[in-house]
């Protein structure tokens, strides 16, 4: 299961983030980052998405750390940062002007009940 984290914002705070999380030694090797091309018609650079690569086993200090960096960004007053963390089909907002230990919970919560079903379909192929 992979963890994609699109960053809505000043282009400079995907840098931020990305400096955050290369930071975060429970991350460390887990991280890529590619940038996805501007909409047609546009002349944008396109949103930067952090990919995190087996996420299951880290999940709690990606959900903590996405918390912690969002609420650093608006104490340091940069309100206008939200990001979008896909974990498969399901999607979890995190925004800055709110940002709270709740937010971190259902990113784990949406991560734990994947990898639970990703165990259970793993083990229905080896009986």
């Amino acid at each position: 299961m992979d963890a994609s984290v699109v960053v809505d914002g000043e282009p400079s705070e995907a840098d931020l983030l990305w400096d955050w999380l290369r930071d975060q030694p429970s991350l460390r090797g887990y991280l890529s980052r590619r940038i996805s091309p501007p909409p047609p018609g546009t002349m944008s650079a396109g949103e930067v998405v952090m990919v995190v690569t087996s996420v299951a086993p880290m999940i709690g200090a990606l959900a903590q750390t996405l918390t912690a960096y969002l609420v650093q960004r608006a104490r340091e007053g940069s309100t206008e940062v939200s990001m979008k963390i896909s974990l498969e089909a399901r999607t979890v907002t995190f925004d800055a002007k709110t940002a709270t230990a709740a937010d971190g919970e259902r990113l784990l919560r949406a991560g734990m009940e994947l990898a639970a079903k990703e165990l259970a379909a793993d083990a229905e192929r080896h009986v």
